[in-house]
């Protein structure tokens, strides 16, 4: 399955990548890639994480980022 961040992903990433890269500019790297790493392995294995109540959409958490 081929990845794509919808726009609004992209800006939620990039969002938070400023948010964070304000106290630590290594830490908002780190988050940002490692949102890129299980969107890639979500993308190879759609039925990962969790089931939610809108069709087609599953939860997978990024630990141990509560973001």
């Amino acid at each position: 399955m081929k990845l794509r961040y919808a726009w609004r992903a992209r800006t939620d990433i990039e969002g938070l990548h400023e948010y964070i890269a304000q106290q630590d500019k290594r830490a908002a790297s780190v988050v940002v890639r490692r949102i890129r790493s299980v969107s890639q392995l979500l993308a190879r294995h759609p039925g990962l994480g969790r089931a939610t109540d809108i069709a087609g959409v599953r939860m997978f958490p990024i630990v141990p980022f509560p973001y």
